[in-house]
């Protein structure tokens, strides 16, 4: 199927509003979950061959952090997705005022090679959790993850609510230049422009994340989760720079710090967070800013 023709099935999909429900939210979420649980011993195998990652760290900073991101999603959603109430002007009195958290459609996630599953699976949650459609494009870089990722998610969902598309250059370009609702990147500052420039065409909200520079907007609402408020500081190309927090602000307030993978710690190591604050193990990593390893998309 061409990728035009991809794009197109799952926008209409999404008009028929049966992402919308909260039940088939969760739903999607559990079968993720399911999924990954199911896939654990291959996905590392996977990661093992691909980057040489040992069991213990393809948990510790990918897979681990995708179920913890499922669990909190399955926890919250209902409280995320509920209608906010707002302060109603003098002048439109007696009307009641609220903001309803609503998703933006096909979502295009494009993830590095150094952190293939996490970067991957991990914004597809967020993403169903807001009642998006998603197309994931893994790196060619990572072949080994990218095939387990692209026969996981062909067995646990439809293709007009998620799919994988595999490959090299071509493919990102053509994806890039396609009129999806949001597109999530993870690379470097170089591709990181290019994908802007590319989006700029179809005024498609873009979010960028790489060792240095994380874009963040308004635009982020639907990829963060469902209230706006939650977004992803994105990983950079090596452990040691996982220790960046970022402080999102919102129309000129702050909203909420976050890490994907904070090292908590002086000099000698800390604790390792999950995105939302929870200890998931204990490292003696010592702090470095170093961005020699970036991202990569090809």
């Amino acid at each position: 199927m061409e990728l035009s023709e991809l794009l197109e099935r799952q926008k209409t999909y999404f008009d028929t509003g049966a992402t919308l429900p909260l039940r088939e939210r969760k739903r999607s979420l559990a079968r993720l979950g399911k999924a990954l649980l199911a896939n654990e011993d291959r996905l590392c195998e996977a990661l093992k061959a691909d980057l040489g990652k040992s069991r213990s760290e393809s948990y510790l900073c990918e897979l681990g952090m995708v179920h913890s991101e499922l669990r909190h999603l399955l926890k919250n959603l209902d409280s995320y997705a509920a209608d906010r109430p707002v302060k109603t002007p003098l002048a439109q009195f007696p009307a009641r005022s609220f903001v309803r958290p609503c998703p933006k459609g096909c979502v295009l996630i494009v993830s590095p090679w150094n952190y293939p599953v996490l970067l991957t699976l991990g914004p597809l949650a967020d993403a169903l959790a807001a009642g998006n459609t998603a197309i994931l494009k893994p790196s060619a870089y990572s072949p080994h993850t990218s095939r387990l990722l692209r026969e996981l998610i062909d067995a646990t969902f439809p293709p007009e609510l998620v799919t994988v598309v595999t490959g090299g250059r071509r493919e990102n370009a053509e994806l890039f230049s396609m009129p999806f609702d949001h597109i999530f990147f993870t690379g470097s500052p170089a591709v990181g422009r290019a994908v802007m420039a590319a989006a700029a065409e179809h005024l498609t909200p873009v979010t960028l994340g790489d060792s240095d520079n994380l874009n963040v907007g308004d635009s982020v609402i639907a990829i963060g989760n469902p209230l706006g408020e939650l977004t992803f500081s994105l990983t950079a190309g090596a452990v040691s720079a996982l220790n960046r927090q970022v402080t999102l602000s919102n129309n000129g307030t702050m909203d909420l710090i976050q890490t994907d993978c904070a090292i908590n710690s002086g000099n000698s190591g800390g604790a390792l967070f999950n995105l939302y604050g929870e200890v998931i193990g204990i490292t003696n990593a010592k702090y470095s800013n170093s961005s020699s390893s970036e991202a990569s998309i090809d």
